[in-house]
């Protein structure tokens, strides 16, 4: 019963049913920066703070394909669906951990942040999105992708 509180079993399916579709498929091509040349660094401390994921619950997700940037979106949703409160700096954290645990002493999650410019790249193949609220001029913010955000840096 314990076990069945703490890990529900409808969001999980989505990470299962990813594994055993896409065993023998291709992995996606994507590119990620070194942390010291992370675009993500330019990022505002709003902007780092207003970074949100936008998907549907995992168990309605569709995937194309695999690799780590849509291996790393399915675990966003399920963490979301069971309730995890997800910013920005929150999703980098626990994503640079999970797949880059020798990184953990890092000041930032700059990996983290390159990770989640993956996963929002890649949409196409997994649903994820991952927006933030950039300014568009004096007090006003407009919500922007996150991939489309570091293009303009």
């Amino acid at each position: 019963m314990l076990t069945s509180t703490i890990l529900p079993a409808a969001p999980l399916s989505a990470l299962y049913d990813y594994w055993a579709t896409t065993l023998h498929e291709e992995p996606i091509s994507f590119a990620m920066a070194a942390p010291a040349r992370s675009l993500a660094r330019r990022l505002t401390e709003v902007e780092r703070a207003t970074t949100r994921l936008i998907a549907p619950p995992a168990v309605e997700l569709v995937t194309h394909g695999r690799g780590v940037p849509i291996e790393a979106a399915l675990r966003l949703v399920i963490w979301r669906d069971r309730g995890e409160r997800l910013s920005g700096d929150y999703m980098a954290c626990e994503l640079q951990d999970f797949f880059y645990p020798y990184a953990r002493g890092a000041v930032r999650p700059w990996r983290g942040w390159e990770l989640l410019r993956a996963i929002d790249a890649t949409t196409e193949h997994h649903g994820v999105q991952i927006v933030l609220d950039a300014p568009s001029g004096g007090d006003h913010f407009e919500t922007v992708r996150l991939s489309d955000r570091l293009s303009e840096s």
